[in-house]
Parts: structure tokens; C-alpha cells; sequence
């Protein structure tokens, strides 16, 4: 195998996960080389809750004004409700994220920074940023195959598939980010315990203003249910605000 790269460590996947190793891992000097097997980061918005913590680390790495500047703040996040349609019967609300009285003093005594809601597809490029300002190498495009571990460290092939050349990949450590169904995991042979493909779902995006539907309450979460529906074995769907409140 032509080893045509070196580096510290290794990261497969640019999702959240890798491009938070990528980020801190530069920020304390450690050489790292970030593969994606696609061209760019997510093209849907996927996971959404930003945790507090999470704010606060990221305003230790300065980019805590990037993450407010997209996100959707705390205060219009928290009144999920329960109804039948977007614009019919309301059956149940909850207030959540810490927006109730009795707790909101809990996460503003907690911290300066803010629990908030930002889509993965804007919080990934957030990530990249920090970490490619901060020395992280990334190749997208290319294909993790299949790796050798030895006593001084792993060996990675990978494919770049947009010219179809393999090469290796030599680093101390891989660290495999690489999602629920990791070939990272596979190839290593980590136990994994459950069952996959045990239900399916369907994700629509789209735009629309709905102001007027949602401004009496504010959430990030709509929970539509019918009685008496059992489809998906809950018979519940869910409208949820990527932007506030046309996507």
C-alpha cells in the first residue's frame, strides 16, 4: 500500500462527532486529518438541540457568536405542544429546554451561554471552521476502506473517489466517527447490541411562513396526533421549526 499521508490521528466522518475531535484536537496541537466519503457536510438538518454545555465549550474555543448568530435562541423554544393539526385543537403543551419559570434560573445561574437549537447543517460548517482555522486537515471525497493496526499505530486505506486512487493513510491513532452503522466498528470488531432497521420515517423540508400558526406558542417541536391513528405504531407525526418559522 502506497502511504501517501501521515499524520497524528486519523478522523473517519465529518459529522459532529469528528469535526468536534478535529476542533479540540488542533486547538491543543495535535496534528489531525479529517477523511468524509462525501463532498460536503449534511444537507439536512438531522439533529437540532444544542446543550447548554455544549455552547459553553464551544465559547472556550471562540465560536460561541457564530452559534448564536444561527441558532434559534432559548426563549423561543419551549412551549411544545400537542395537537391535532399545526392550526387545529391544541390536546396537551409542555414547557421545556429550561423556558419554564422554575427552571430558567437553573440554567442562567448555570452558565453564561445558552442552551439553543441549531441544525446540523448549520452547526457542521460552524465546527469545520474552528477546526481547519486551527491546523485540522480535510479531504472529502474520500472513502474509508479498511485499516491495519500494529504497536506503533494504524495504517487506513482510503479511496478518493472522485479520481478512484487508493492510497494509505498512516497516523498513531484512527478514531472512527463514522456513524450509527461505523465500518470503523465492523472492521475493528466492536460489539454492537440491538437491532437496526426496526422501524422507518419520513423527513419533509420545506418552506412556508406558519408565524400566525405558531406566534401564541413558540417551539421548535409540534406534535401532530389524531386519535384513534396508530400509523408508525404511534400514530404521531412531527412538524419541526428549522428556522423560526418558514423552513
Amino acid at each position: 500500500m502506497n502511504v501517501t499521508v501521515e499524520t497524528d490521528v486519523l478522523i473517519v466522518g465529518a459529522g459532529p462527532a469528528g469535526l468536534s475531535a478535529a476542533l479540540f484536537l488542533s486547538e491543543y496541537g495535535v496534528e489531525n486529518v479529517v477523511v468524509e466519503k462525501y463532498r460536503w457536510l449534511s444537507n439536512t438538518p438531522r439533529a437540532h438541540i444544542t446543550n447548554q454545555r455544549t455552547v459553553e465549550i464551544l465559547r472556550d474555543m471562540g465560536l460561541e457568536e457564530a452559534v448564536i448568530e444561527k441558532a434559534t435562541p432559548q426563549n423561543l423554544m419551549g412551549d411544545q405542544s400537542f395537537c391535532v393539526s399545526l392550526a387545529g385543537e391544541e390536546l396537551g403543551r409542555l414547557r421545556t429546554w429550561g423556558t419554564h419559570p422554575s427552571r430558567k434560573a437553573d440554567y442562567d445561574l448555570a452558565s453564561p451561554s445558552r442552551i439553543c437549537d441549531l441544525p446540523q447543517d448549520l452547526f457542521e460548517p460552524i465546527l469545520l471552521t474552528g477546526a481547519a482555522s486551527r491546523g485540522t486537515k480535510i479531504r472529502f471525497d474520500t472513502e474509508y476502506l479498511s485499516l491495519e493496526q500494529d504497536e506503533d499505530g494504524v495504517t487506513a486505506t482510503v479511496r478518493d473517489r472522485a479520481s478512484g486512487e487508493t492510497y494509505g493513510i498512516r497516523a498513531r491513532y484512527l478514531l472512527g466517527a463514522d456513524g450509527g452503522r461505523s465500518k470503523v466498528a465492523e472492521d475493528i470488531g466492536l460489539p454492537m447490541e440491538g437491532r437496526m432497521g426496526i422501524a422507518g420515517s419520513m423527513n419533509i423540508v420545506l418552506r412556508a411562513d406558519l408565524s400566525r400558526y405558531v406566534a401564541h406558542r413558540p417551539s421548535v417541536l409540534y406534535w401532530v396526533l389524531q386519535p384513534g391513528s396508530d400509523i408508525g405504531g404511534i400514530g404521531m407525526g412531527l412538524v419541526r421549526m428549522v428556522r423560526p418559522w418558514d423552513e
